[in-house]
Formats: C-alpha cells, sequence, structure tokens
C-alpha cells in the first residue's frame, strides 16, 4: 500500500514489467517475481496521470522503452532498460504546458540522437506538439474534455478522439498537412465521459452515466455494444478482440463480452469505499483475453487479478415449493462443495444435490419455527449435528440417518446457542452451548449421549457462545474462541467442573475470534478473527500452555477474516469475509 491513489498503470509487455503512478512518484514491478523493482520522483509538484510508452531495442540486445510521464500541467520523457530494471533515466526533465493533459502519443523518436515528437491532448480540446520545444499546434472548438485519446489507425492517420464533460464523443483526424479535421461527433452518453480507449478498429467509451459503448471504428463509428456496467461511476475500460474489462468507484473490475447487452464474465471486487482508478492489461499471443490484469486503487493498493481464477459472482435459484410448500428456508449446511442441507420454517430438512433436491428428515414436529444450528464433523464419520432452540439435539449421518438424539437437561434455559464437534474425535463429541455461557461436551457415542465434561462458563458478554474450537488430545486441552475476541484453554483432566485453564483477553476485538487452528508440521496454533488479525502461538508441552508468538494481518482490505483452510502440499490459506 502506498500512502496516495495509484492514478496511472502501465505494463511494458515483453518483460512483464508494470509501471504505476501515485503522486508524483513512479513505481515498477515484475509481474514474474511480484517485487517492487524501483520507485523515483518524477513529478516535481504534479500527480501522475498517464503514461506513453515506446520500445526501441538497441545493439547490444538492450530492450528499452521510452516513457512519456504526464500528470496535470506537466509531463517529463524518462527511459527504463533491461539491462538495468532497477533505475529510470530522465532524458527530458520536467515541462510545464499551458492546458491539462489528458492523453498523449509519441509520433516519432530517435533515441540515438534524443529526439522525440509527442502530441499531447488537452482539456481545452486542444493539441500541444513537443519536438524540442513545446507548440501548440490547433485549438478545436471551444469546449471543456474530461479525456481524450491519440492513436493511429488504419494507414497510420492519428486520430484525436475527445471526450466532452457533456457526454459528446468528437473524433479529430489528421491530413496529409499535419491539420486535424473534425470526423464525426457522437453524443451516445448522459455524462461526462471519463475514458476513451481504442484496440485493433475497436472504440471504447465508458462514462458518469455507468454504461459502456463500444464502436466499430473503421471510417464511421458503428455502436456494437451499449450496457449498464456498474453501480457507480466507470473510471477506465480496456479492451481485447474478445472482452471487455471495465474499473469504477463501486470497488470493482468487470470483465465482459462484446455482446450488444453486455455479458459479464468475471467481477473482482475489493471492500467498499475503494475507487479502482486505473488498470492495464497483459494479452495472451492471440489477443483473446486477459492475462494478467493490474489495478491501481484509492486506497493506494496494487492489485493483480487473473481472470481464470476467479469465477462469476453469480446467482442460481433453486426451487423448494414442490416439497416444502408455502415454505421457506431459515439455515443452509454444507456437506460438501456440492451438496448441502436446507432447514425450513416449517421444521423440514432438505437435501440440495446438484440441484435434485429431497427430503432429508420431517423434523415439522421437532424443528418447527425455530432457528436451528447446525455442524457437520470434520473427521470419522461426518456426521451432521443439529441442535434446536428447544434444547433437543440430532445426530444424523450423510443419509439421514438418526444415529443419536437427546435433550439437553439443564437447570436453567436449555436454548441451543451453538454447537462444534470437537476434532480429533472421530465424530464422538460434542460441544454444546446454552444461555449463560454454559457449556457441555457430550459423548455421542453412548445411547443416550453421556455427558463427558461441564466447563466453566464463558465471560460475561451479552453474545455469550463460542465461535470456534481446537481440541488438542495430546495435550488434553480445549481451546474456544468466543464472540468477545477471547482465546480460553480448558483443561479436560477433569471430568467435572473444567476450569479455565489459560485465557487470552479479547486478542481479536469486540467483535470475536473466528478460527482457531493447529500447523501440524510445525506445532504451532493459529488465530483468526473479525478484527483481520492473525495470531501465532507455540505449546509449551512441559506446562500445557499456549505462548503467544506474533500478530499480524495480511493487508489493511481484510477486516474479518472467517478461517483456515488446509491445501494438500502447500501452505496454510485463509478465507476471509470484507466487511
Amino acid at each position: 500500500m502506498f500512502s496516495a491513489p495509484v492514478t496511472a498503470i502501465k505494463i511494458l509487455p515483453n518483460h512483464r514489467i508494470c509501471l504505476a503512478g501515485t503522486a508524483s512518484y513512479v513505481l515498477a514491478f515484475d509481474l514474474t517475481t511480484n517485487q517492487q523493482l524501483l520507485q523515483k520522483k518524477i513529478l516535481v509538484d504534479s500527480i501522475v496521470h498517464g503514461f506513453e510508452t515506446r520500445q526501441i531495442t538497441k545493439e547490444n540486445d538492450d530492450s528499452s522503452y521510452v516513457i512519456v510521464v504526464f500528470g496535470q500541467r506537466t509531463f517529463s520523457i524518462i527511459q527504463w532498460s533491461s539491462i538495468f530494471p532497477s533505475l529510470l533515466t530522465t532524458i527530458i526533465p520536467q515541462i510545464q504546458c499551458p492546458s491539462w493533459i489528458v492523453s498523449a502519443l509519441i509520433v516519432d523518436l530517435d533515441p540515438l540522437i534524443q529526439s522525440f515528437t509527442v502530441l499531447f491532448g488537452t482539456a481545452l480540446n486542444q493539441i500541444y506538439r513537443y519536438n524540442n520545444s513545446l507548440e501548440l499546434i490547433q485549438s478545436f472548438k471551444y469546449t471543456t474534455l474530461y479525456s481524450s485519446c491519440l492513436f493511429r489507425h488504419m494507414n497510420g492517420s492519428i486520430i484525436f478522439a475527445a471526450g466532452t464533460v457533456f457526454g459528446e464523443l468528437i473524433l479529430y483526424q489528421q491530413d496529409s498537412n499535419d491539420h486535424f479535421h473534425e470526423k464525426s461527433t457522437i453524443s451516445d452518453h448522459n455524462g461526462a465521459i471519463f475514458s476513451i480507449t481504442y484496440h485493433d478498429n475497436l472504440l471504447c467509451t465508458v462514462g458518469d452515466d455507468r454504461t459502456v459503448k463500444l464502436y466499430r471504428f473503421h471510417d464511421n463509428l458503428e455502436l456494437l455494444a451499449s450496457f449498464f456496467a456498474h453501480e457507480a461511476r466507470i473510471w477506465q475500460s480496456c479492451l481485447t478482440s474478445k472482452h471487455i474489462l471495465t474499473c469504477g468507484e463501486d470497488s470493482s473490475i468487470r470483465l465482459w463480452s462484446h455482446k450488444s447487452t453486455g455479458e459479464i464474465l468475471r467481477c473482482f471486487s475489493v471492500h467498499r469505499c475503494k475507487s479502482a482508478w486505473c488498470m492495464d492489461i497483459l494479452r495472451d499471443n492471440n489477443d483473446n483475453k486477459p492475462l494478467i490484469i493490474i489495478s491501481g486503487w484509492s486506497d493506494g493498493g496494487v492489485r493483480r487479478y487473473h481472470p481464470d481464477d476467479v469465477p462469476i459472482d453469480s446467482v442460481e435459484n433453486i426451487l423448494l415449493n414442490q416439497i416444502a410448500v408455502n415454505d421457506y428456508p431459515r439455515n443452509v449446511i454444507f456437506l460438501n462443495s456440492l451438496t448441502m442441507i436446507v432447514q425450513t420454517n416449517g421444521g423440514q430438512l432438505l437435501k440440495v444435490d446438484n440441484q435434485n433436491v429431497t427430503s432429508f428428515y420431517d423434523g415439522r414436529n421437532s424443528l418447527k419455527n425455530g432457528y436451528a444450528k447446525m455442524c457437520v464433523a470434520s473427521d470419522g464419520n461426518q456426521y451432521i449435528a443439529i441442535g434446536s432452540l428447544d434444547g433437543f439435539v440430532f445426530i444424523f449421518d450423510q443419509n439421514g440417518i438418526i444415529i443419536n438424539q437427546f435433550q439437553i437437561d439443564s437447570n436453567k434455559n436449555n436454548k441451543i446457542l451453538q454447537i462444534l464437534w470437537l476434532n480429533n474425535t472421530l465424530s464422538s463429541k460434542l460441544l454444546v452451548c446454552v444461555p449463560d455461557g454454559i457449556m457441555f461436551i457430550y459423548n455421542i457415542t453412548n445411547q443416550p449421549a453421556t455427558v463427558d465434561h461441564c466447563l466453566e462458563g464463558l465471560p460475561d458478554f451479552e453474545q455469550r457462545w463460542p465461535n470456534t474450537c481446537l481440541h488438542l488430545d495430546k495435550y488434553n486441552l480445549l481451546l474456544i474462541g468466543d464472540r468477545q475476541g477471547n482465546i480460553l484453554s480448558y483443561d479436560l483432566n477433569h471430568r467435572l467442573n473444567c476450569l479455565i485453564y489459560q485465557r487470552f483477553e479479547r486478542l481479536h476485538g469486540i467483535n470475536g475470534t473466528s478460527s482457531i487452528d493447529i500447523d501440524e508440521n510445525t506445532n504451532l496454533i493459529r488465530s483468526c478473527g473479525r478484527d483481520g488479525y492473525i495470531n501465532i502461538f507455540s505449546i509449551n508441552a512441559e506446562e500445557r500452555k499456549l505462548l503467544h508468538q506474533s500478530t499480524f494481518t495480511i493487508t489493511s482490505d481484510i477486516t474479518w477474516l472467517d478461517r483456515f483452510i488446509n491445501f494438500p502440499s502447500r501452505s496454510n490459506k485463509t478465507t476471509f469475509n470484507a466487511c
């Protein structure tokens, strides 16, 4: 993260180098290693808004890029070399322009004598040319531009595409006398045009009205697609031969097909209140799709996405009405990635497997009109435990057969607030919590289930129940993470009245501890919570106590870590909710 928004991104494709502009600085990243190569102040007192690049190759196979860096009313020309990838060489120091620069095009260059011809489009609908000195070469009809794009079109002719704050797209074409004349004007946007992108005879505009317009541009503009794309303003677009990429104020980057009404293929979302200002793409060899998306954000983040890694945020409706007439779901739990159990308000448990809906259990007499807690064991027979607000516990196998059932015997309110399976017990031990933080560990191998342990009550809190637990069978300890962010260790050497053996109070803040796990290779304990932090503990085997080692967070974007997921032969991963 950087302290200022990232306002410009440009990829140097042949070397997989990404340039980023933040404040007055230019940074370079290696997309192969994801390492930052350099950071250099280029514009003295202006914010970097864009890059224009041209690759050059010298006799010694030193592949280099000449880079025009522009922002506000200034620009500078620099050079990056593959021989010295951690250096930027300034060729032309900062030069002042009378008007705000919104686009640039390198028309001609001779690196041997350091001769450059660069055109600049400005916000006052003008074109300036730099060739040893800066001069105004043409002013068009008076208007204010929010965006523009200078590009070479068919037969090498130069086009100046201007996007006004009034939603007009004006195209100017350069003739043989280097004079630009107005070629066409259209008004398809309702509001300012924020970005104009050209690629391979395709032109794309996005703007204040949240819409995308895609045109085929040969001699005239032909509208190919027009659709609403974001919930807020769209700042920029990128094009391939088959796809449109957009980013905007609604904290998302979206990949679209060229279909006339818009077909979303991918959506990459980040924490709300962060705006995606800019982006660039590394295309594949056939230009069919972007291989890597690099984006710059208002929170100072430079983020990398791979379109094939993240599936579309899709919604699929599954109708339960054929079985649950006039009923509705109240709770859902997944048995695996394809199968889930749905509890309805009427008390039925339905099994949904690849859109096939079947009855799992008819609980209309015992689970009706109440919210049930459900938990699937991670080992052994992977039993399903369901606890009701009336104090009943049902244990099912994965075929819906009841293995055990019992009622909580408590002198107080026996409403079940949480049930959690103990790991490493082969689906035999179940933690049950009732009001006032009262907890029992049941042995469900007995018929009916019996209480193995009564635990000391959780610390006083409005939401007084555990979120997660970890059974350390080697040390006969039970670690519990609760709703007020505590991590508590219980000594299970005692059958009744198991006291809190060790406590770490409010380690994860008042929003709660969400997961506790152990790394079987290092024997380190890890916890994460709704504060976005991870805590690491070691174990003193002799004293059977945890030793707190470190606290860290992955990124400021993530404020709610949900759980740890172990991948075979890979390092431990963490899933999160960004809230």
